[in-house]
Parts: C-alpha cells; structure tokens; sequence
C-alpha cells in the first residue's frame, strides 16, 4: 500500500511537471517532455522511472530531461525593398496609381515617418517612400530526442579500453614504442578484466 502512494505521489509530481499550469499555460519541461507524457503507456513509465531516478526533485529531473530533449529551429528572411520615389514606383516597379497612394498613406504615418520616408538627396522636396517588394520566409523546426543513459553507457565503454589499452601497451606508464597494437584492440574489454 505504501509503494502504490509512493507511486500516485510521483505521478502526481510528474504530472505538475509535465503539464500546462492552469491559469498561465506555461511548462516547466520542454514541449517534446510534454508530449511525451501524454503519450501515456511506456513513454510515461520512463519519464516517472527518470523522476524518480532524480528523487522526485522538479529542479533536477528538468535539468536532466532538457538534456533529452532539444529543440531546434531555423529561419530566413528574404525581404527585397527599398526606398523609392512616387515616379521610380511608377517606372520602375510598374505600380498602379492606387498601390502608390497605398505605399505613400503607410510611409506618411506620423509613427512610421522616421523610417519609412526620407528626402531625396537630389531633387529638394521629393520624397523616397520605403517599399518591400517581396518578402519570403522560410523555416525549419526539428526536435531531437537524445538518449543520455545510452550515450553514457557508451562513453563508460570507451574509457575502460582506453585504459585496458594503455594496461597493456603501457604498464609501467611509459610507451612501448610499439605503435601496432591490433591484435591487442581485438580484445574486449571483459577479455581485458578477467586476465
């Protein structure tokens, strides 16, 4: 009975965790940790073993399911503009006369005056209006979800040959001088520690 407490209590805790707050919508986790949890079944079960594995402490089980779980996006802005007068809107970009009082009316705007609209260096009393003539956006959204005990793991096995390797090359410290080891390399690392 105490176990199935134990065990409502951690669900209760990951739940608060993992879910949106009421009033603010907000996470605590990351948004791949949230649809994890919802998933249910098995994804849910390694979320609270991993809650557990960090003694129910919100602070770090966050910190060590962010490192899970990145999200990355990328994006660009191609925007083609530039400043024109009411004639190069004409001539050149081949605006009708209504676009052009539409462009003239936006740039105008007492709050967009400064940036939008400048003299002429040239001809006094000629305005150049800011126009964007096209603008594209792409973007690029990935979520990565990165096993941290398997990447352990592997770093765990990677140092102890390392260190079986300079065992055997290197037992008093000090290189062999021999720089073929290949017959050593074969050898697992269990071989390695039961000699």
């Amino acid at each position: 009975e105490s176990s199935a407490k134990n065990r409502a209590a951690a669900l209760a805790q990951l739940r608060r965790i993992c879910m949106p707050k009421p009033g603010s919508h907000q996470l605590d986790a990351p948004k791949g940790v949230h649809k994890k949890y919802q998933q249910r079944g098995k994804s849910r079960e390694e979320l609270l073993t991993l809650l557990r594995e960090c003694g129910l402490n919100k602070e770090k089980f966050v910190k060590t399911v962010t490192k899970r779980f990145k999200r990355t996006r990328k994006g660009s802005f191609k925007v083609k503009a530039g400043f024109y007068t009411e004639q190069a809107m004409k001539d050149t970009l081949n605006y009708n006369p209504k676009r052009i009082a539409a462009i003239v009316k936006y740039c105008s705007h007492k709050s967009r005056r400064a940036d939008h609209r400048q003299l002429d260096k040239y001809e006094k009393g000629v305005y150049k209006y800011w126009v964007e003539e096209d603008m594209n956006a792409e973007f690029e959204e990935a979520e990565e979800e990165e096993s941290v005990e398997e990447s352990t793991r592997t770093s765990a096995d990677r140092m102890r040959r390392v260190k079986a390797k300079m065992t055997l090359t290197c037992p008093l410290g000090k290189p062999s001088g021999n720089e073929d080891d290949s017959d050593q390399e074969s050898e697992s690392p269990s071989d390695i520690d039961n000699k």
